[in-house]
């Protein structure tokens, strides 16, 4: 499965997703902080980036201990998630709670 956020926005509609985490999505998609608005809600590969290389590496980012959603999601409408405590992938239904985390496109 492509797990890419690109390939996840390009077929999110297809997908029969919770009304919850499409307006996620679209928020992500229109946050503007300090002029920037280039904000989305990162796939998984892109949560375990962040959580290697900034949450394990030296603690920064001010991500907590707990499950983040991506953009990442099954054709069945499971969410994949990242847990920040433990660096476990797994899958939640959209109906169950989680953080979210945008990011800037890089």
């Amino acid at each position: 499965m492509e797990r890419s956020s690109l390939t996840n926005k390009l077929t999110f509609d297809k997908v029969k997703l919770d009304f919850v985490y499409k307006i996620i999505i679209k928020v992500c998609d229109q946050l503007i902080v300090n002029d920037f608005d280039d904000w989305y809600q990162p796939s998984l590969d892109e949560l375990i980036m962040l959580y290697t290389n900034i949450h394990v590496k030296d603690g920064s980012g001010g991500f907590r201990s707990v499950k983040y959603w991506s953009s990442t999601y099954y054709p069945n409408g499971l969410v994949y998630v990242l847990d920040f405590s433990t660096g476990k992938e797994g899958e939640t239904y959209t109906n169950e709670r989680s953080r979210v985390r945008a990011i800037r496109r890089f």
